[in-house]
C-alpha cells in the first residue's frame, strides 16, 4: 500500500497491474485489415472527446446503417477496422463486439449511465490533493471494473472481429516514452504478453484516463519471457533518416524489451498523443515493407476503394476572454495552452495521414499494375473486370462541420465530460446521424439517391 496520510484516514491502494506473460504471443501488425476484404472497405477512426464523442459516434453508426452500400447491405457492413481514442474508444470497442447494431443497448449502458457522478472531480479537498499527489484523483482500475461489469460483460480483446464484425485498435498514451500505445497484436508481441486475454474494459479505461482525473493504468512488460522477433521497422529507432513518428514509436517498442529501462508501462488518455485515433494506421503504413501493407496481397488485389473516415468531434475555440484586456485567468490559460498543443498535433496528424494515404494509393496502383495475369488470377479468382489502376485510398471526415451553423454551434458548446445530460445526448446522436447522412465522404460510397 502507498503511504497513509491524514491520521491514517486515507490509504492509496497500489495500482493493479494488467497483462499476463506469454512465451508465444500472438503476432500481427498495428492495423489488422482483413482477411477477406473486397470492393468497398471502410476504416472508422473515432476521435477523443469524452461522452460527446461517444454520443455523436452512435449517431454516425446509425447513419452508416441507414446508408445503402453498392451491391447490397449498408455501409456499416463495409467497416473492416475501427480505431478509437479516449471517448472514441467506447464506440470503437462496441462495433468490434457487436457491429453497428444493438443501438438501444449502447445508449442504455454507455450513454445513459452517470459515469461522471461516480468519479471525484474536485482537487480542493486535502483528500483529493493527496490522491492527486499519488498520480490522479481517481483509480482507473475501479472505472475499468465498472465498464467490464456494465458495458463489456467480460469481453476480451480476442473477442473483437468475430462473426464478420470489425477488427479494433484502441490507443492510449505511454507517458514515459511520450508516444502512443496501441492495443494491437504487434504491441503485445513486443511486450511478450497475452493480448487476446486482456479485458476490453482495461484498454478502454486506459484510453480514457484523463490526466489529473485518473492515475495512469499500469501494464507489465515481460522482457525475456519470449523470443518473438520485433517488427522490421524497429530499425527506425536508430535511423536518422526515418520519419520522426516512426522513429519515436520504434524507440518505445524497443524499450519494452529492455528490462533495465522499462518494467511497467504507464498509460494515460489517448488524446494526449493520438486524439484522432489514426496513429496506428499511420505508423503501420510508414513502417510497411511492401507496397500493399498492412493489406495482404490477395486483399490488395480485390480491393476497389479504401476509405478512412475520421469521426471527429473536435471543437474550435469559443472563449470569451479574447474580448478582455486582462486575458484568461489561470484555469482558462491552462485549458487554452492544452488546447493549443493538442489542436496543433491534431492538424499535423491529419495532414500526415492524408499524405501517407496518397502515397499508399500510388504504391498500390504501381504494384498491382506490375502483377502478371497468373498472380491476379490466383488472388482474385478471375480476370473479368480487372483494372490494375482501379483502386483508390481516400480520407474522409464526419464532424460538426457537416451540419447547419446553428446545429454545429450548439453541439460545439457541449462540454467534454465522462457523461452528459439526456437532452445533450439526444442532440449529439441526432447530430451524428445527420452528419453521416450529409457527409460527402460517405455519400460518395453509398448508392443511395440524394434527398
Amino acid at each position: 500500500m502507498a503511504t497513509a496520510l491524514l491520521g491514517g484516514c486515507v490509504v492509496l491502494p497500489d495500482p493493479r497491474v494488467a497483462g499476463t506473460p506469454s512465451a508465444h504471443p500472438a503476432t500481427g501488425g498495428l492495423a489488422p485489415l482483413g482477411p477477406g476484404l473486397e470492393g468497398e472497405v471502410l476504416v472508422l477512426a473515432f476521435s477523443g472527446g469524452g461522452a460527446r464523442a461517444a454520443a455523436f459516434s452512435l449517431g454516425v453508426m446509425e447513419g452508416l446503417a441507414a446508408l445503402p452500400a453498392p451491391g447490397g447491405g449498408s455501409l456499416a457492413d463495409r467497416v473492416a477496422l475501427t480505431t478509437g481514442a479516449s471517448g472514441g474508444a467506447l464506440p470503437a470497442a462496441w462495433m468490434g463486439l457487436h457491429g453497428a447494431a444493438e443501438f438501444e443497448s449502447y445508449r442504455a449502458t454507455v450513454l445513459d449511465a452517470d459515469w461522471h457522478g461516480r468519479v471525484r472531480t474536485g482537487t480542493a479537498s486535502p483528500v483529493n490533493l493527496l490522491r492527486l499527489y499519488g498520480g490522479g484523483v481517481n483509480n482507473p482500475d475501479a472505472f475499468a471494473d465498472a465498464l467490464d461489469r456494465e458495458v463489456f460483460r467480460g469481453a476480451r480483446l480476442g473477442d473483437f472481429g468475430r462473426a464478420g464484425r470489425p477488427q479494433v485498435v484502441l490507443s492510449a498514451t505511454d507517458i514515459a516514452n511520450h508516444a502512443p500505445f496501441f492495443f494491437a497484436p504487434a504491441t503485445f508481441a513486443q511486450l511478450c504478453a497475452d493480448g487476446p486475454a486482456m479485458r476490453v474494459a482495461d484498454a478502454v479505461a486506459a484510453s480514457m484516463a484523463a490526466p489529473v482525473l485518473f492515475r495512469p493504468l499500469t501494464m507489465q512488460a515481460f522482457a525475456g519471457a519470449c523470443a518473438t522477433p520485433g517488427p522490421a521497422w524497429l530499425g527506425a529507432a536508430d535511423d536518422r533518416q526515418a520519419p520522426w513518428m516512426l522513429a519515436r514509436q520504434a524507440r518505445a517498442f524497443a524499450s519494452y524489451r529492455e528490462a533495465e529501462r522499462v518494467a511497467f508501462v504507464h498509460l494515460l488518455d489517448a488524446g494526449l498523443t493520438d486524439y484522432l485515433a489514426v496513429a496506428a494506421l499511420l505508423v503501420a503504413r510508414l513502417g510497411a515493407e511492401t507496397p500493399h501493407a498492412p493489406l495482404a496481397p490477395d486483399d490488395a488485389v480485390r480491393l476497389a476503394r479504401l476509405t478512412v473516415v475520421l469521426v471527429d468531434v473536435g471543437q474550435a475555440p469559443i472563449d470569451p476572454w479574447p474580448l478582455d484586456a486582462n486575458g484568461p485567468d489561470g484555469q482558462q490559460a491552462i485549458e487554452a495552452a492544452f488546447g493549443a498543443a493538442m489542436g496543433t498535433n491534431v492538424r499535423l496528424a491529419r495532414d500526415a495521414l492524408a499524405a501517407a494515404l496518397d502515397d499508399w494509393q500510388t504504391a498500390l496502383r504501381d504494384w498491382r499494375c506490375g502483377l502478371d495475369q497468373a498472380e491476379v488470377l490466383r488472388w482474385r479468382g478471375t480476370l473479368e473486370g480487372w483494372r490494375c489502376d482501379a483502386v483508390t485510398v481516400t480520407l474522409g471526415r464526419v464532424s460538426f462541420d457537416d451540419l447547419p451553423p446553428d446545429e454545429r454551434e450548439a453541439l460545439a458548446a457541449i462540454k467534454t465530460r465522462l457523461s452528459l445530460p439526456r437532452d445533450e445526448v439526444d442532440q449529439l446522436i441526432a447530430g451524428g446521424r445527420a452528419a453521416a447522412l450529409a457527409s460527402p465522404a460517405l455519400r460518395a460510397l453509398s448508392d443511395a439517391p440524394r434527398r
